[in-house]
Parts: structure tokens; sequence; C-alpha cells
């Protein structure tokens, strides 16, 4: 337990770094749909900003279970531009829903689990190429121990110490959008 919380930590640490990224896609109270990944999907592999070049592949996304369901729903929905799709075209990936190796414009999807909503009921997840962030680790877990007498118990902790930063902004891009509960 003491090993999750300080792994839940570190990624909520990862997870603050989405806030910095230049480019936002979506916005506030907007749902994410289909043409709004593949337009974040292309800004990435364009050249904008010629000290980086195109983001180096692959891309990867880490979003809320519920920005996920969106952008399914938008494949899905009849009613949408995507879910008037050809017969065949998505139909294994929705019956599987995300399993966590799942692509959509060759980009692999994480539900990111502590990813959290905001008070509007938004979340900020993220689209990028493993270059654009970095994590650093100076050491490994420690787990220690300690008898504590006046309380008739052992105390546990775990220490690790790392830092993380934003390394190319142009090789990542902010998924800023609607993540209220759908039921």
């Amino acid at each position: 337990m003491i090993g999750n919380s300080l792994r839940r930590l570190m990624d909520k640490d990862i997870i603050t770094l989405f806030d910095g990224f230049s480019k936002s896609i979506v916005g506030a109270s907007n749902a994410i749909d289909v043409t709004s990944f593949r337009g974040g999907v292309a800004y990435l592999l364009t050249d904008n900003d010629s000290a980086y070049g195109p983001a180096p592949l692959p891309l990867h996304a880490s979003l809320h279970i519920e920005q996920v369901s969106d952008v399914i729903l938008d494949i899905s929905d009849p009613g949408t531009a995507a879910g008037n799709r050809p017969a065949g075209f998505g139909d294994d990936l929705l019956q599987r829903w995300w399993k966590g190796r799942d692509r959509l414009y060759g980009v692999q999807i994480f539900h990111g689990g502590n990813i959290s909503r905001d008070s509007s009921g938004d979340s900020k997840g993220a689209l990028f190429s493993k270059e654009a962030l970095a994590l650093v680790m100076a050491n490994e877990m420690e787990v220690t121990e300690q008898d504590d007498k006046s309380l008739r118990a052992i105390e546990y902790g775990a220490f690790q110490e790392w830092s993380q930063a934003e390394r190319a902004d142009p090789h990542g891009v902010e998924v800023y959008s609607d993540s209220s509960a759908t039921v």
C-alpha cells in the first residue's frame, strides 16, 4: 500500500505537467471528439517549432476514462460524422472497449486513473511523445520500519526522490475537456 501511494504521488506529479503544454485542444465544458483528437495528433506530427521538429513516434495519450468514453461515443454514435462509418470500421475496438493498448490514429491511449475532475467536471489529459516530458529518479524506493512504543505499533515508511519537467513543449498537447459522469 505504501509503494502504491508513492507511485500514485509520482503519477500525479507527471499529470500536473500536462497543464504546462502551450497547445491545448477541446476546451472547458466541451466533450472531446475524434476530430479534436485527430487535430491534436496532426499538430504533434507537424514541424511546429524548427528547434524541435515534429514529435518523435510513438505518440501516447493519457486521458480520464470519461474522456475516453466520449471518444468511443463519437466513434460509435450513428448521429455523428464519425459514427457514420463503413461497416466493420472500429467494431473490434468497440467490442473490447479500451484495454490499455488500443490505438486511435496510431496513438496508444491510456486510462489515466489518477487524472481528476475539476470543480466544473472537466479534466486535463494529454497527447504527447515520450520526449515531451522527463522523469528523473535519484534513488530506488527506500522502505523503513520503526518501532513506536508509545503507540504500541510499528511505523512503516517509503521514501524516494524524483523530479519531473517538461522537455519539449511542442511535443505535447493538453486535452482539456468535459469529463462529467455519463451515468
